[in-house]
């Protein structure tokens, strides 16, 4: 998905996005940690409900990501 279609999903669905090297947004379920530790830039569109999986998700990979969208 778009940028647009992620920030909807994180906005109306509660829906977290990832977008790892500037392919198209995924929910953060689909993204696989192998694919994480070989990016070499990750983009997050978050909402506002977060789970244990998001926080570990933005400590194990804080180097390498942007926030998209602005709480």
């Amino acid at each position: 998905m778009d940028i647009e279609e992620a920030r909807i999903k994180a906005m109306c669905h509660h829906m977290t996005t990832i977008s790892i090297d500037n392919k198209p947004f995924v929910p953060l379920i689909k993204v696989k940690r192998s694919d994480a530790l070989l990016a070499g830039h990750i983009r997050v569109m978050l909402s506002k409900r977060r789970s244990n999986r998001i926080h570990y998700f933005l400590q194990t990979y804080a180097k390498k990501i942007t926030l998209v969208n602005d709480d």
